[in-house]
């Protein structure tokens, strides 16, 4: 058997049974880097360089060199549309990317201390674990008019636990 085969192989066998959020953490694990992740995914679409360069508004010299890591990962809005264009993650891409999507930064910025106390304790929770806690703090808000999807409306109420501590 090829060296390839047996890493496809390998990698299908160890999605058996999984979710299809799992699996993508685990073919993130085996990407590597942006350029290689990008590279692998616009090849199995069978995207051309030139084509997905013109698609991106960019050289494909450019392209062909942020795929070998020869440059550095774009800036977040080219991430977004790569991922976009290859019909992937955008938080997983600019995860590769070594970035961090400003909307989350902005989440963050809300609400510091909480976000990093999550943050810091989610580090260590095993991601079956983390998947569950998401479905259920998605679901106890999907009947609630504050939080969908990231968005409050403009009559929820300030949320407790920012950054500065009470009294004085």
């Amino acid at each position: 058997m090829e060296p390839g085969l047996n890493q496809s192989l390998a990698f299908i066998v160890n999605c058996v049974g999984k979710t299809k959020q799992e699996v993508r953490i685990v073919a993130r694990r085996k990407q590597g880097t942006y350029g290689s992740a990008t590279r692998a995914r616009r090849e199995e679409l069978e995207i051309g360089l030139r084509v997905f360069a013109k698609m991106l508004g960019v050289s494909p010299t450019y392209i062909s060199k942020v795929e070998r890591d020869e440059l550095p990962p774009p800036a977040e809005s080219r991430v977004k549309e790569t991922a976009a264009l290859l019909g992937v993650n955008s938080d997983e891409l600019l995860a590769l990317a070594g970035k961090v999507s400003s909307d989350l930064a902005e989440i963050i910025r809300e609400r510091p201390t909480t976000m990093a106390s999550i943050l810091r304790t989610a580090r260590s929770v095993p991601d079956d674990k983390l998947l569950a806690m998401e479905k259920r703090l998605r679901d106890s808000h999907q009947g609630s008019s504050g939080d969908r999807e990231g968005k409050r409306s403009p009559t929820a109420k300030p949320r407790g636990g920012g950054g500065r501590p009470r009294g004085g």
